[in-house]
C-alpha cells in the first residue's frame, strides 16, 4: 500500500502589543491560538493476493496457492507544533 503523506507543521505566531497590559493572562482567556500541526495521513490498504494458478489437465490437487495479501502502507508522521511569541511592553 501506499504511505501516507505527512502532515504540515504549525505555524508561528508572534503577538506584539503596547499598553495591552499582560498578555499571558488575555492568551487562553480572551485570545485562543492554536497552532498544532497536522496529522500524518494513513497509508493504503495492501493489495490483493494474486490468483493461484491452475491445472489444466483437471488435477486439482496439483493447483497453486493465491499469492499473499499485499502490506498496508505507514502511517505519515504528525508535523510539529507551532510557537507562540509575545512581545509587550
Amino acid at each position: 500500500g501506499y504511505i501516507g503523506g505527512d502532515g504540515a507543521n504549525g505555524g508561528n505566531l508572534t503577538l506584539t502589543c503596547k499598553n495591552c497590559g499582560d498578555l499571558r493572562a488575555l492568551l487562553g482567556n480572551k485570545i485562543q491560538v492554536r497552532t498544532y500541526g497536522g496529522n500524518g495521513g494513513l497509508g493504503g490498504d495492501g493489495g490483493l493476493g494474486g490468483l493461484e494458478g491452475l491445472v489444466n489437465a483437471g488435477q486439482t490437487s496439483q493447483d497453486g496457492n493465491p499469492g499473499p495479501k499485499g502490506r498496508a502502507g505507514k502511517s505519515g508522521s504528525t508535523g510539529k507544533n507551532g510557537a507562540i511569541n509575545l512581545e509587550g511592553n
